[in-house]
């Protein structure tokens, strides 16, 4: 069961936490982080030698976040008023 919603991609393994966790779960949030934090896992505590289906599911779960990474807008595309919340009123008062 676990290997077939693995391989359907519905589940992905999240070493860190030791878990599989559900693809609307694990692809969400902050990405960039938790696919840097995947590859740091990889690459220093599993070679793949002593248990390469870990580092294969270690892997497929860096892939999957690295496809969900949103590509970044061009500064023309980012429309910025004066007055927003989340810009302080030193830049603009």
């Amino acid at each position: 069961m676990k290997a077939e919603l693995f391989d359907s991609k519905q589940i992905y393994y999240n070493p860190v936490s030791n878990e599989y966790q559900l693809s609307s779960q694990f692809i969400a949030g902050k990405v960039i982080e938790k696919r840097d934090l995947l590859r740091s896992y990889l690459n220093n505590f599993l070679s793949g030698e002593e248990d390469p289906g870990k580092a294969a599911e270690v892997k497929q779960s860096i892939k999957a976040l690295e496809e969900a990474i949103p590509k970044p807008l061009p500064l023309n595309e980012i429309g910025i008023n004066l007055g927003e919340r989340w810009i302080p009123e030193r830049y603009y008062v």
